[in-house]
């Protein structure tokens, strides 16, 4: 097709095509025309695309930083990799930090930064936009030492169209005297209204495995596994009274709306300390498996630990999580919407009426 055929082209074959193409390529399309800019800035188009990525399981890309001592120097900084090719770039990380960054997590092509000290920040690295903000601060009881401990959980809820921060609170290595409890607050921060609300106590401490549902705002504690939990539905486990055993992954699953079990998917005969899983390839066949130090492949079918993962101008040391390009704004765009929806609404009374004259000579 002809550039002035695509462009030529009705409304709906173009959003059709748009589905299909990368996020970059998109970008450079707001240029074109208006109403194609209305359209790729819409948050109707950008829900539109994204679920076409997760569905074919294209535009992931896998974000790296720096982390411990190979943090300091030139190699700092946030790397992109495609997914699928392994190309590499040097992304600049919109806040300025000094030292070190933490993924929380991703949602919808947004990624949850932590700087480790007081600043959390929601980024889109796809289309660089960013919302920094500092977190409440916990008071540490007079009769009381020991640290405060700061996790979070990051989620998006379809019932507000929002996206939500969990913040928990609590002392580490903390010896308590005269009986007081250990701060174990929680709060939770609504990106759109853009207020922290102290919600309460987080009803269980961080190494007994639980949930918290981001609609209703109340924690859910779940069955616990033997061995050492990690924050993350999908987890690895190693046992604890044999550092060198069996490590296992285990996935959650809801049963109904108060009971939820824990399944074993794969086990590792020798375990890989710190292991996160990533993401699934292609066909859905290998899992992507970061320990920290490397980017490694395990088959599901033969229960193998496979090829690292080498990736051209990474450094030795990095922490990683997988992320969707996506259009999603953090504001939104109000303008874009109104446009598109004129246009649909134009579009609808337009096709009416074809339907009504049909059988009429022209």
């Amino acid at each position: 097709m002809s550039d002035q055929m695509f462009f030529d082209a009705p409304f709906d074959i173009v959003e059709c095509i748009f589905t299909h193409l990368p996020v970059k390529n998109l970008l450079s399309y707001r240029l074109v025309s208006k109403s194609y800019r209305d359209l790729i800035d819409s948050r109707y188009f950008a829900n539109l695309h994204w679920r076409h990525s997760i569905r074919t399981r294209s535009n992931r890309i896998i974000l790296c930083r720096c982390e411990g001592i190979a943090s300091v120097g030139s190699d700092a900084g946030m790397h992109s990799v495609d997914f699928d090719t392994l190309r590499h770039s040097v992304l600049k990380c919109p806040m300025d930090w000094d030292y070190f960054s933490q993924f929380i997590g991703s949602c919808n092509g947004v990624v949850l930064l932590y700087d480790g000290y007081e600043h959390i920040t929601f980024w889109n690295p796809t289309i660089r936009t960013y919302i920094d903000l500092i977190h409440p601060r916990a008071s540490i009881p007079q009769n009381s030492n020991g640290n405060l401990k700061y996790n979070f959980g990051f989620g998006y809820d379809h019932f507000s169209d929002d996206y939500k921060v969990l913040m928990s609170v609590q002392l580490k290595f903390t010896a308590v005297l005269n009986g007081e409890d250990i701060v174990k607050e929680a709060y939770v921060f609504s990106l759109k209204s853009n207020i922290w609300r102290r919600i309460g106590d987080f009803p269980y401490f961080v190494r007994k495995t639980g949930c918290h549902d981001i609609n209703s705002e109340v924690g859910i504690t779940i069955g616990s596994l033997e061995g050492s939990l990690w924050a993350h539905c999908f987890l690895v486990v190693g046992g604890e009274e044999d550092l060198a055993g069996i490590s296992d992954v285990w996935i959650l699953q809801q049963r109904d709306e108060e009971e939820y079990s824990w399944t074993r998917i794969l086990s590792f005969d020798d375990p890989i300390k710190f292991c996160k899983p990533l993401a699934y390839s292609k066909r859905g066949k290998n899992v992507l498996l970061d320990n920290q130090m490397n980017l490694l492949w395990y088959d599901l079918g033969n229960g193998k630990e496979g090829r690292k993962l080498k990736i051209r101008g990474l450094p030795a040391y990095y922490g990683s999580d997988v992320c969707v390009e996506s259009l999603v704004h953090l504001d939104g765009d109000a303008s874009a919407e109104e446009n598109l929806q004129h246009k649909r609404e134009k579009k609808a009374v337009e096709d009416e009426i074809g339907r009504s004259n049909e059988g009429y000579p022209s």
